[in-house]
């Protein structure tokens, strides 16, 4: 092969988007404008579950400067959709669930979408929003998984009914391998764990934003999606364009971490929408109370979880249940219900016998999805509890017992392992803070430091749950050189 020049690898290589992003010069989406802009304010719904049994848009419609109201009783038609990529990367076979509209006549959440107002500036847009009257009949809602999950609360999305279980996103999912209940009655040690798992918001830097421009049939959108090429999809799945008529230009994301995984939240369908009404390009942008009250946020809800152990310290059984909180829409639900079990539960110990059982909950509050670490984090929460209990129950030390109950090349987890250097990485992190005369040293004072060690594993794509995509687009230029991009 020859020489091979690392003239890049393990050398500081200068960003192409580094000068502008340091000067300011770069245009995010909030500094993003064209000619003849209009822009999108949303009125939101104030009860966790309502109904809309009239809306007067007139006072709204007469303010000097707004040139349209969409509401869930007009506007061009449309498909109902996901925010999240998965509704377009997820095996047909699986039914990607699709259960948003752009505004609704029946609001799921404080802060459901119910109209949306185009005007010459933000600030007309939020007084019209003011004027449009809404009476609301409130409905029974659901709140927590707990509750959601009792036979006799209130189903939050009744029209699966006859093919979902209650207020269950999906399907439950269940996995595993040998005999767990036999495992545990021999064990010699058995350790349990209940954890509430919080709920986390992004708080990105810029909120998700787009404009949109609907001209001559054709869909141009430029927003702060972490995902053009799914989004480019999304948008012509919503709107029954051919992917060839939409284009995404995404230049800087201005953070994500998950939450603009597909669409940015609503943005993108909510400026195209309003361009098709006014056949204009118009510019929607989140406000951070916005970005808080109603976009995706990491799942929170209730891990539980059993280990068996032999007195040598060798994990027998793992026995992990979950229920997630998704939320009012599926978003990513369905999907990270399952991951949980794929990479926090299943893959990082070779236990023979494991079992795990998940879904995630609809309830009237806002969804969640996407966000950093999928699902992978509330998995290795419960299973790293567990482990650190087996230890000490032994009194055996924590390195040593995963050292000696990871998974190595050749097992097949849930996929065949093919290679592994997790023990290499538990070593060197050990040796790097002195693990052996640090861990159990006795502390004194006020002001106490501990130490702690857990394991886990994150997805490359995050087969066999969903399939990601390639796409390249090749051109011969005029002197015949090719560009491929």
């Amino acid at each position: 092969m020859g020489d091979i020049k690392f003239n890049a690898i393990g050398k500081s290589v200068p960003r192409n988007d580094g000068y502008d992003k340091a000067t300011g010069r770069g245009m995010y989406i909030y500094d993003y404008s064209v000619p003849g802009m209009l822009y999108a304010k949303v009125l939101r719904s104030p009860y966790e579950h309502a109904k809309i049994l009239s809306m007067d848009t007139s006072a709204a419609e007469a303010l000097e400067g707004v040139k349209a109201v969409l509401t869930p009783f007009n506007g061009p038609k449309y498909n109902k959709f996901s925010t999240a990529a998965s509704s377009v990367i997820t095996p047909a076979h699986l039914s990607p669930i699709k259960d948003q509209f752009i505004v609704t006549a029946e609001p799921l959440y404080i802060g459901d979408e119910v109209a949306v107002v185009a005007a010459v500036s933000e600030k007309i847009a939020e007084k019209a929003c003011k004027l449009i009257k809404v009476e609301y009949e409130e409905l029974p809602h659901v709140l927590g998984v707990i509750e959601a999950e009792k036979e006799d609360s209130p189903w939050v999305h009744p029209e699966y009914k006859d093919i979902m279980k209650h207020n269950v996103c999906g399907d439950i999912v269940q996995m595993g391998r040998g005999d767990v209940e036999k495992a545990f009655k021999e064990a010699d040690y058995i350790a349990e764990a209940t954890i509430t798992l919080p709920i986390q918001k992004q708080c990105v830097m810029e909120p998700c934003g787009a404009v949109a421009d609907y001209a001559n049939g054709r869909l141009h959108v430029v927003c702060n999606t972490q995902t053009p090429q799914m989004c480019k999809m999304m948008l012509a799945r919503v709107f029954d364009l051919s992917e060839s008529k939409v284009r995404i230009d995404a230049p800087y994301v201005g953070g994500g971490f998950g939450e603009k995984i597909g669409f940015a939240q609503k943005a993108e369908v909510i400026a195209s929408i309003m361009s098709m009404m006014t056949a204009a390009p118009v510019k929607f942008m989140y406000t951070r109370e916005e970005d808080f009250i109603a976009t995706d946020t990491r799942h929170d809800g209730i891990g539980r979880g059993r280990m068996a152990a032999k007195k040598d310290g060798t994990i027998t059984a793992i026995d992990v249940h979950y229920r997630l909180d998704t939320g009012a829409y599926a978003s990513f639900g369905a999907l990270i219900s399952g991951i949980i079990g794929a990479l926090g539960v299943l893959s990082c110990y070779r236990a023979e016998n494991v079992a795990f059982n998940s879904c995630a909950l609809y309830t009237n509050r806002s969804s969640s999805g996407a966000m950093r670490g999928y699902g992978t984090p509330q998995g290795t929460v419960v299973v790293e509890t567990l482990i650190d209990d087996i230890a000490k129950q032994i009194g055996m030390d924590a390195v040593e017992i995963r050292l000696k109950n990871t998974t190595r090349a050749g097992d097949v987890p849930l996929m065949p392992c093919g290679s592994t250097a997790l023990n290499e990485c538990i070593e060197k992190v050990a040796e790097s803070v002195d693990w052996k005369n640090v861990r159990g040293k006795k502390k004194t004072g006020v002001i106490r430091k501990g130490i702690g060690l857990a394991a886990g594993t994150h997805c490359s794509n995050a087969g066999p749950d969903f399939v990601d995509y390639d796409c390249c687009e090749m051109r011969i230029e005029g002197d015949g050189s090719l560009t491929v991009c």
